[in-house]
């Protein structure tokens, strides 16, 4: 496989997958390229993980003829989404295609295909986002949205209070290094509490909490006499 092309690492893509195998190989070749892949097989459930997810891209793994790429994609649509679609599927008539960009999706590629030209028209799509629309940090599986003030962690919707949003988008956004306690002071609270209170450490419990609330790996740690770090060790 070539050099993964540029602005894929870190995005997050939604694999709907009709449960005929197609998904274990294009599911490789995402992560391999530094995709955040949430991949699920039932229709009904990506539906469901769409509404509290933030992605990027979705990509429909359909071969199915009881749930052909268009109809599923004209569902997808019907729930409000904006978001780029590829359809990778074995259905590749020219009906079949001309039915899939019909109903909304932005690609279609025949399967099998080549993984070089998979993340290529992956990327192309992303190009097509305007620069500066949906800037997100991410940690691990843990994905937040400033502007939006939404967080999620694999295909879970974390519900965060302000103070705990804003503490963990300040350790997010040091990107894995240890930011002091006078710092999450001075940022989260404003100089409304002192450095040496014990609300912070109370806050860093709830977000550890929320975090780990379905058996997560630790992603808030305690650097002893530094501060704290958003990392997966």
């Amino acid at each position: 496989m070539r050099a993964v092309p540029d602005g894929l690492a870190y995005r997050r893509v939604l694999l709907i997958d009709d449960g005929n195998g197609a998904r274990d190989g294009i599911d490789v070749v995402l992560r391999r390229s530094g995709l955040q892949v949430i991949a699920v097989a039932v229709e009904s459930e990506a539906l469901q993980v769409l509404t509290t997810g933030l992605f990027d891209l979705v990509v429909l793994a359909l071969d199915s003829p009881e749930r052909t790429p268009s109809s599923v994609c004209a569902r997808v649509r019907a729930q409000g989404c904006s978001l780029p679609i590829l359809i990778v599927s074995a259905l590749g008539q020219v009906n079949d295609r001309i039915d899939g960009l019909n109903a909304g999706a932005d690609d279609f590629v025949l399967a099998p295909c080549s993984p070089d030209e998979l993340l290529a028209r992956l990327a192309a799509l992303l190009r097509r986002i305007p620069s500066g629309i949906g800037v997100r940090r991410s940690v691990g599986d843990l994905v937040l949205d400033r502007d939006s003030r939404r967080c999620v962690r694999g295909s879970r919707n974390l519900d965060l209070t302000k103070l705990e949003f804003d503490l963990l988008a300040a350790l997010v956004e040091a990107n894995g290094a240890v930011v002091p306690r006078a710092q999450l002071v001075s940022e989260v609270w404003r100089g409304r509490i002192e450095q040496e209170s014990r609300s912070l450490d109370v806050y860093v419990s709830y977000v550890r909490r929320k975090t780990e609330q379905a058996g997560e790996r630790r992603l808030v740690h305690t650097i002893r006499g530094e501060g704290f770090a958003a990392r997966i060790n």
